[in-house]
């Protein structure tokens, strides 16, 4: 399954781009399974989420095909479009 990662603000920053393609190989897979393997991929990243706990709302929120989710069990399907954005005092900085 292929999903289409846009980063912003310092998320855009630690990654070094600014879109990105996950792709993951489980048929049931869900949103941590994208951070998880985006962690794996920009280790910097890890700073941002962290490695023992990721708080969303508070570090950053995310939208699935356009919709904000609060949940990381969301399921994501193939084709999915996922943005990371910061929390509103950093939204000014795409």
């Amino acid at each position: 399954m292929r999903v289409k990662v846009f980063y912003y603000g310092k998320f855009k920053e630690n990654a070094g781009v600014s879109e990105d393609e996950v792709i993951l190989f489980g048929d049931d897979d869900t949103l941590l399974q994208v951070l998880l393997a985006i962690m794996e991929k920009y280790s910097r990243m890890k700073n941002i989420f962290g490695t023992s706990q990721i708080t969303m709302g508070k570090t950053f929120k995310i939208k699935l095909n356009g919709i904000d989710v609060k949940y990381f069990y969301e399921t994501i399907k193939d084709g999915d479009i996922i943005e990371i954005i910061p929390p509103s005092d950093d939204n000014g900085k795409s």
